[in-house]
Order: C-alpha cells, then structure tokens, then sequence
C-alpha cells in the first residue's frame, strides 16, 4: 500500500512489491493524475479512486437537492450527480 501523499513512490513500490508481490495506491484525492500515471508506471498494480469519485457525486447529489425540496425521484436527483463523475473520470482519463 502506497499512499499518495508521500513523495518517494519509487522506492515505496520496491518495498511494497518485495514484501507483498502487489503494490496499489492510496490516497489519490487531489493527486495530478501525472503523479497517479508516473505510479502505475513504476508498478502500481491498483490505484483507489473511491474519494475522487465520491466528493463530485455527494457534491452534486446535495445541489440538486438543496435547488429542487421537493424532489422524490431518483432518476432526476442521481443525474447530475453521476454527471459529475462523468466529468471527473473524462478528466483524468481513468
């Protein structure tokens, strides 16, 4: 497991494979996705997006919500949240 936020991937990937054979990312929330690509090229084998995903969803769900009260359908309120995982995915070529 190598977390996003430190700065020596190189050298933590060696570890990682050394002890576990697989090595995957942690903590990409805000990472460049040059630093992500740099990882999966030294041999990050899993790479978790989860967070990256999650904020542009609730971000989107909560605005639909805050702008339409009354809404009970979740075809219309799940829209535009999953457009903005749409657009996070488009962006960081995912």
């Amino acid at each position: 497991m190598i977390d996003a936020s430190h700065h020596n991937f190189e050298e933590n990937i060696i570890i990682a494979k050394e002890k576990t054979n697989f090595a995957y990312l942690l903590g990409t929330n805000g990472v460049p996705f040059e630093t992500v690509r740099e990882c999966i090229d030294k041999g990050i084998s899993k790479v978790n997006i989860e967070t990256e995903l999650k904020i542009p969803f609730s971000d989107g769900l909560k605005a639909y919500l805050q702008e339409n009260l009354e809404a009970n359908d979740p075809r219309k309120y799940v829209s535009l949240a999953k457009g903005n995982v749409k657009q996070v995915v488009i962006e960081k070529n995912v």
